[in-house]
This record gives C-alpha cells, sequence and structure tokens, in this order.
C-alpha cells in the first residue's frame, strides 16, 4: 500500500497535466475545480491509450507513462505558471456550500469505495454489479487479446469495456498498487471529485 502512494500521486498529477489545456480558457486560473475535472478526465484518457495498446500489442505500462510525460512537458511549455493550482481565498458560505453539495453528491459513494477499498481483498461489496467492475478491471489489466475473454464464462468475449475498470487497470499496472485499491481507493474519488467539479463549472 503506502510504498506506492508516491508514484499513484505523480501519475495522478501528470493525469491532470496532460488534460489541463482541455479545462482552460486563455486568462483563466487553474482552480480546484478545474483540477479536478482534469485529473477525472486524463485519467479516463489515460485508461483509453492502454486499452488501445493491449489492442494492437503493445506494452501500455511503458506506453501510457511516456506519453503522458511527454504531453505534460509540452503542456508545461505552452501553458507555463498557469498550469499551477491556484488557490483561491475562502468565499466563506460559497466553500461550506460547495463542501454539504459535494458530501451530498458522493459521500455515500466515497465511503462504501473506501470501505472496499480497505485491506488486501474487498471483504464486502456494495451494490450488485460492484464486483463485475472488478472483473472487468482485472480482465483489461491482463490483457493479452482484443476483445478479451471473460474471466468468469470461458469462451465468453467481452467486446467492451468501461472506462472507470480501464482507467484503474492503468493505474494498477503502471504503478503497481493492488487491483482493488486502484479501483475503489483512487480512481472512483477522482472520478467523483471531477464529476463534480464539473457541475460546479457549469
Amino acid at each position: 500500500g503506502a510504498i506506492w502512494s508516491p508514484l499513484v500521486l505523480l501519475f495522478l498529477i501528470l493525469c491532470c497535466l496532460t488534460a489541463a489545456p482541455a479545462v482552460l480558457e486563455n486568462d483563466e486560473a487553474f482552480h480546484l475545480d478545474r483540477v479536478a475535472v482534469a485529473t477525472a478526465f486524463g485519467l479516463l484518457s489515460a485508461g483509453l491509450l492502454y486499452v488501445f495498446c493491449g489492442m494492437l500489442g503493445i506494452n501500455g505500462r511503458i506506453v501510457v507513462p511516456l506519453c503522458l510525460i511527454g504531453v505534460t512537458a509540452v503542456n508545461l511549455w505552452r501553458w507555463k505558471v498557469q498550469l499551477l493550482p491556484a488557490i483561491a481565498p475562502a468565499a466563506g458560505y460559497l466553500d461550506w456550500a460547495a463542501l454539504t453539495l459535494f458530501g451530498s453528491f458522493a459521500g455515500l459513494t466515497l465511503i462504501a469505495s473506501v470501505m472496499m477499498g480497505i485491506g488486501d481483498y474487498p471483504m464486502v461489496f456494495f451494490n450488485a454489479d460492484t464486483p463485475l467492475r472488478l472483473t472487468h478491471a482485472h480482465e483489461i489489466v491482463g490483457l493479452t487479446q482484443y476483445p478479451q475473454e471473460a474471466l468468469t464464462v470461458k469462451g465468453l468475449f467481452r467486446s467492451y469495456h468501461y472506462g472507470g475498470p480501464a482507467a484503474a487497470a492503468t493505474l494498477s499496472a503502471v504503478t503497481g498498487i493492488p487491483l482493488h485499491k486502484s479501483l475503489f481507493i483512487a480512481v472512483i474519488p477522482v472520478l467523483l471529485t471531477g464529476c463534480f467539479g464539473a457541475i460546479w463549472l457549469l
């Protein structure tokens, strides 16, 4: 667990900086809501690239980080200090309103997600399709052909995947974090925060 946290943080920072220009205008600051959206979008894009690499028979564990580093370098050269997150002064009631709305929007899902990510393996699953999503992630992380064969039914090939499991598979493959921790403790909170950030921006 803890030994991988610097790598996970570095990977998420690269995802954020890769997608940052997509959420910025020329004169806007890179506030927390935009950071959340960029990180989620970059993480989903990394998952998509990992699947494309698997389809082409290329090692996504190497290609994805190299692409993220390359795009980040170009973005930093182009946008420079504008990509540094800006800390806005406290807005009082507005901050409390955002926190309350976020708790209402994602609180129970975040708690359930963290509970499933604690330990050497999930001790409990919430929602009937959650184990299926983890299964999809396992199929994608071990992708040797596309479409990949289902882990649960021999001879069944899934011609689809989902963004969340692909992002979790990518994060696990690149950083070495256990797959259930990648999905439940990293990816789901990032995606929830990104969704809320997008709603807040709107």
